[in-house]
């Protein structure tokens, strides 16, 4: 009896093994055709993307004066500490023309700052700048804004994605994709913290790397990362107040910077916007319209001769802004080489443009400014570059020429003036004393006395 009973307790413990088996197995093949049919799951898009982790390619990263520092939220792996002027974290092998590169970010700089540029991550042919809150993607000189508003001590997501089509930069899942036809470029190592002159320094935290050798989705990457809080790219502010700045400081509580200023100048109810005038159409600026703010400009050098120039559309309470006007000039010889450009597109949050037609290796004064319906602003900053490339064999002249010191040495000993002195007993005023005349113009007597030594002809 005792035996039967034992078998009988040895069968439905056998039993209950199998079923719990069978079980587990049917739900992982659930859950296995569940992934197949939606195509997404990390473990799947990790195989199939070739994704390498920061923990996978210590051979192939070096890292300069950063530290460990925290975890990143979501099992998203560490965070370094760039708090050196020389901090930065170099990547390489990569060397592909196509791939997906993701990294956490976190800036430590405080609000007061954010017109510091900083480089988040830059390779030969591209680079992701934070400036004024906002993060974009420059390849090739060609630029992608992201529409997420960087804040500090706040935990981001970007990933750069390089493929056929185009170029993407994705944000916490917000992603700002241009398709364009893409140049054959291989990016071969990738600097984070710095850009490639060492210069523009990140401060804050990034880390959480992982690479891709094929362009990933937006729902990819979400997958992957587990980061993605999307934003509304609507503005549903109804602008209100005294006047444009108060209309746009009560905005930004809720919108991007740049939409609010479009919102409130373009206001047209004088009920709710003061400082619109009331005519039948309600579409005349306020009293306290002015010009506007002169802009703030980058340059960059390009080769054969070109310069990029970009900047932030400026505050103006005269109404939108007309027309940017682009000023050129040679910085050591402006009567030469004066050129003007007008933007074609004026209506540009972020704005960009080519400067072309310049020689290379001659240096030129750039400057902006803009135009609304009152006037048009003081210069901006004005931006000294040369334009890269090879100079024209037309413009080497065949002679040796001498340098300007030297010239202005001969000159000086032509007139005989000392360069020194004054040559002058006390205060006493000399007879024929050379400041008794008018002081010689430089150029003109440059080019008096010197007209036939530059063109290398022998009085």
């Amino acid at each position: 009896m005792t035996n039967n009973y034992s078998i009988i307790v040895l069968l439905l413990i056998i039993l209950i093994v199998v079923t719990i088996v069978y079980l587990r197995k049917t739900e992982q093949l659930e859950n296995f055709q569940e992934n197949v049919e939606n195509g997404l799951s990390k473990v799947n898009i990790e195989n199939s993307k070739n994704i390498i982790y920061q923990k996978d390619m210590d051979n192939d990263i070096l890292y300069l004066n950063v530290r460990a520092a925290e975890d990143i939220k979501g099992d998203n792996g560490q965070f370094f500490l760039f708090n050196k002027p020389n901090a930065a974290i170099n990547i390489s092998n990569i060397n592909s023309r196509n791939f997906t590169f993701s990294f956490f970010f976190k800036t430590m700089v405080s609000p007061e700052q954010s017109s510091i540029r900083q480089v988040l991550v830059s390779s030969n042919y591209w680079y992701v700048d934070l400036l004024n809150n906002t993060l974009r993607l420059v390849f090739n000189g060609i630029p992608v804004t992201s529409i997420v508003s960087i804040a500090p001590n706040i935990d981001y997501n970007c990933v750069v994605v390089i493929a056929n089509n185009g170029i993407n930069i994705i944000v916490n899942g917000n992603e700002k994709l241009k398709k364009m036809d893409m140049p054959d470029l291989v990016t071969r190592t990738l600097k984070m913290g710095l850009d490639k002159n060492n210069k523009n320094n990140f401060f804050g935290m990034m880390g959480g790397i992982f690479i891709s050798k094929e362009p990933l989705t937006n729902d990819e990457v979400c997958e992957v990362t587990n980061f993605c809080q999307f934003e509304s790219t609507e503005c549903s502010f109804v602008p209100y107040g005294p006047n444009v700045m108060d209309c746009i400081k009560s905005c930004s509580n809720n919108c991007k910077s740049d939409e609010c200023q479009e919102i409130c100048i373009e206001c047209n109810d004088p009920d709710s916007c003061s400082w619109v005038e009331r005519t039948s159409e309600n579409t005349r600026l306020g009293s306290d319209a002015d010009v506007p703010e002169a802009p703030q400009i980058r340059a960059m050098a390009y080769d054969e001769g070109k310069v990029l120039l970009d900047w932030k559309k400026p505050d103006s309470t005269g109404g939108n802004i007309d027309n940017y006007v682009i000023v050129a000039y040679e910085s050591f010889n402006r009567a030469n080489g004066i050129r003007t450009s007008v933007l074609s597109n004026p209506n540009c949050s972020v704005c960009e443009y080519m400067v072309t037609g310049l020689r290379n290796q001659v240096y030129y004064d750039i400057g902006v400014r803009a135009v609304n319906e009152v006037g048009i602003s003081e210069m901006s900053n004005v931006e000294t570059v040369a334009p890269q490339g090879p100079i024209s064999s037309r413009e080497i002249s065949d002679s040796l020429v001498e340098t300007d010191n030297e010239i202005m040495k001969d000159f000086y000993k032509d007139l005989n003036i000392s360069q020194n002195s004054c040559n002058v007993i006390g205060s006493k005023n000399k007879e024929g004393h050379i400041l008794d005349s008018a002081p010689p113009n430089f150029v003109s007597e440059v080019k008096d006395f010197y007209s036939d030594k530059l063109k290398g002809v022998k009085k």
